[in-house]
């Protein structure tokens, strides 16, 4: 939870055209399939139609943060200029992976907490994060059930479910940043 003196924002950030452009088919699919599914006349047909259309999803969720990506970054470039301590969310390996990357190039100090961090070890990146000046970032899977606590910090994540499954890739960060988008 967040106590008065914190802020957290959800961003939302403009695609380009170019970015959303092999996406915009895939929406156009799951449509046609719709139709298709609506209009089907056997248990077979709408079994095999309703497959291939979470194929689709599937196949959405995984482009859509290739879609993200360079907006997320960019908009990172700006945070990262305000030069504040600040927390991103991702639910998307491929955009966490980037998130990283691009800290790592920028040479910010960052700790990353995902589904592949041992339990074990979540709470003392958390407490290093807290604690140490010169770790500026902590990126976040946001699916994660046992996520650490960020007592103390600049910048806490929510921990209901409902917002953790909202915070779809957005970036959060302490109002000591400034930054309004």
């Amino acid at each position: 939870m967040l106590n008065d003196s914190m802020s957290c924002q959800q961003v939302f950030l403009d695609l380009s055209e170019k970015d959303v452009k092999h996406v915009r088919p895939i929406f156009q699919e799951l449509e046609t399939l719709k139709i298709k599914i609506e209009s089907a006349d056997s248990k077979e047909m709408i079994d095999s139609l309703k497959f291939a259309q979470k194929n689709l999803i599937t196949k959405l969720y995984t482009d859509s943060a290739v879609a993200k990506t360079p907006a997320v970054l960019d908009f990172l470039g700006t945070i990262i200029e305000a030069d504040c301590k600040f927390l991103i969310f991702a639910h998307h390996q491929p955009l966490i992976d980037a998130i990283e990357q691009y800290l790592v190039k920028k040479k910010v100090k960052c700790i990353r907490i995902d589904g592949q961090t041992p339990v074990t070890t979540r709470q003392t990146l958390v407490t290093d994060f807290q604690n140490k000046d010169d770790i500026k970032a902590a990126v976040r899977q946001c699916l994660r059930q046992d996520q650490p606590t960020f007592r103390g910090a600049s910048v806490k994540p929510p921990y209901s479910k409902e917002l953790m499954c909202q915070c779809a890739s957005a970036v959060r960060y302490a109002s000591s940043c400034n930054l309004r988008f």
